[in-house]
């Protein structure tokens, strides 16, 4: 039996971390509030408030995944998706955008990220989408 336990406690997964990219202090501040009451065990690893600085926090930090806006200044939500896929394969990128949700899955998916979601469904869909990226990590599959 303490063999069981050793060997369980080798394949337990750290907290899903998650980088939070966006110019709004409020929308960030929502953000940090929803993940600390939701029930997934995440740890928001850093933010940053421009797509240069989210880049460069995202190749030091490696997180699970990155919440981003795509409107965020100096290089754009978009811009920072392709290089972000380029340079962290593993991480799960998610565009957040008050454009309409039809609209936004659509630029998820020709953007080959992980998910898009409105800002003003944070509320409802941020929590269920960390759950899928620490369900992924969980089980080995890393890649989005």
């Amino acid at each position: 039996m303490a063999e069981f336990g050793k060997n369980r406690s080798a394949v337990e997964v750290s907290p899903l971390r998650v980088l939070i990219a966006d110019d709004s202090d409020a929308i960030r501040g929502i953000l940090r509030r929803l993940i600390a009451e939701g029930s997934c065990e995440c740890l928001i690893c850093g933010e940053a408030v421009d797509g240069r600085e989210a880049i460069r926090k995202a190749a030091e930090l490696r997180p699970d995944a990155i919440l981003l806006d795509l409107s965020i200044p100096v290089v754009s939500g978009l811009e920072a998706a392709k290089i972000l896929q380029r340079e962290c394969p593993t991480t799960h990128v998610i565009f957040m955008s008050a454009q309409e949700p039809s609209v936004l899955a659509r630029l998820a998916a020709n953007s080959n990220v992980f998910a898009g979601i409105s800002k003003t469904l944070l509320a409802h869909e941020l929590m269920p989408l960390l759950r899928s990226i620490s369900a992924r990590k969980k089980s080995g599959r890393e890649a989005a």
